[in-house]
């Protein structure tokens, strides 16, 4: 049984504002979504967090799918020669997911992961990351972050 707390209810008011339905509608789920907490809202998915939570749950996103990205991003985000391109694109595209561990690698001996989540934070804003359904970010009423999943 969840505990209901202030802050729970000013989420719950905040979404129900935000997506047009009965706070009583809402129901926070069991799982999270990167840390955020995640709510049911009108038959959707929606995490919640603040900003600092929002951040790091983009960055843990971002170190999770490193392979996924195009070559040139990460290569011009770590400083390296763009001629690199067509083997970490090869690499990448073989191995999928289990390359991961190694594009971390490269991001952290390069310009580490903080420098690479913040400027791909940049280049496409953190809903891109965090929002499943349509990519985008919602910030509440009361000053915390939503994406739709």
């Amino acid at each position: 049984m969840r505990t209901i707390t202030k802050e729970t209810t000013s989420i719950e008011s905040a979404l129900a504002e935000e997506f047009g339905c009965d706070e009583s509608e809402i129901r926070i789920q069991s799982w999270d979504h990167y840390g955020l907490s995640v709510y049911r809202v009108n038959g959707k998915d929606v995490a919640v967090g603040t900003d600092a939570e929002c951040d790091k749950a983009c960055q843990d996103y971002i170190e999770q799918t490193a392979w996924a990205f195009k070559p040139e991003f990460i290569l011009s985000a770590c400083g390296l020669p763009s001629e690199l391109s067509e083997a970490i694109g090869a690499y990448c595209q073989a191995e999928c997911d289990s390359a991961n561990d190694a594009m971390v690698a490269l991001i952290k001996k390069t310009c580490g992961m903080d420098e690479f989540a913040s400027q791909a934070i940049s280049a496409d804003g953190r809903g891109h990351f965090l929002s499943g359904w349509d990519g985008n970010e919602v910030e509440l009423s009361n000053g915390m972050f939503a994406y739709v999943n």
